[in-house]
């Protein structure tokens, strides 16, 4: 026999007692009239009788042994299962084959109607339905508590997150690129490209970032910071001799004019005698046109 036909067995073998509990009850709590006592006991007999066949044919498909009356224990009971426990009833005929057919039949599994009796005290069907409505309606208001406890703390989650990042971002500790990233963004479009991190995931990444101290300067975005302007270089000195435009008075020897010329050509590489000259044409015509300048005032 299979395990679950074992079980099956059992179950039928439950069922039966309790149909004959249900008729001893009926005795014992006055709702039967003298008049159908006896069909009522009968009733129960006949129950207690056909739990007692199924047990025995559960033995024989089991151990191949017939008709005997013999208690078997056939292990394979499971661990919610218990002892059938008789009604109260006054000592008689029925209380006596009550007891011979639950020590035959050993342990037994919970039916729905020993659970329900246990749990909830009754196996009415209106108080159960009562019950069972309350036990409904607190779920329902358990759930949404926890729904709402839920949601309370993914908000509180989601601000201490933000604040660690904006901190971090404060001290330097992270880039604006790496703060995307943990906010779920991508670092160069800002486009939403997955989930952000948790928060227990950012502050376990900051306190690593912490201890290596902050990164290089970085301008955040809408922040001002000053920034120091390298100082303008200074102009470098001429090293040729500066050539002066316009009229300038001065007084010098020949010996200066020619020194001043050779001084030229060497630098620039030009002929001595050919600066000279163009030096003189220069002076004459310097010469002529003041002296015209002045007859032009005088007249």
């Amino acid at each position: 026999m299979k395990i679950e036909s074992r079980g099956a067995y059992r179950a039928a073998i439950q069922h039966a007692l309790e149909h004959a509990e249900m008729h001893a009850r009926m005795l014992e709590d006055g709702h039967v009239a003298d008049g159908d006592k006896p069909a009522h006991h009968a009733m129960a007999m006949r129950a207690l009788d056909e739990a007692d066949s199924l047990h025995g044919i559960a033995r024989s498909a089991l151990y191949g042994i017939h008709g005997s009356q013999e208690v078997v224990v056939d292990g394979g009971h499971s661990e919610g299962d218990l002892e059938f426990v008789a009604p109260r009833m006054a000592d008689g005929e029925l209380k006596t084959r009550f007891a011979e057919v639950i020590t035959k039949v050993g342990k037994l599994p919970r039916s729905l109607r020993s659970i329900v009796s246990t749990e909830l005290g009754t196996v009415d069907g209106e108080i159960v339905e009562e019950k069972l409505m309350g036990f409904k309606a607190d779920r329902e208001a358990l759930t949404s508590l926890r729904r709402t406890a839920t949601e309370s703390q993914e908000r509180l989650d989601q601000a201490e997150r933000e604040r660690s990042i904006e901190e971090a971002l404060d001290k330097r500790l992270l880039s604006p690129a790496d703060a995307k990233k943990l906010r779920g963004l991508d670092p160069s479009t800002g486009a939403v490209v997955g989930k952000p991190w948790s928060r227990a995931r950012v502050e376990r990444y900051i306190a690593e970032r912490a201890e290596q101290g902050p990164i290089a300067e970085i301008a955040r975005p809408g922040i001002e910071r000053t920034v120091s302007a390298p100082a303008p270089a200074a102009a470098p000195s001429l090293s040729r001799p500066a050539i002066r435009f316009g009229n300038v008075e001065t007084t010098s020897s020949p010996a200066q004019v020619q020194s001043l010329a050779q001084n030229l050509a060497a630098h620039f590489g030009f002929d001595p005698a050919a600066i000279l000259a163009k030096g003189n044409a220069a002076t004459v015509n310097a010469s002529d046109r003041a002296e015209g300048i002045a007859t032009s005032t005088r007249r």
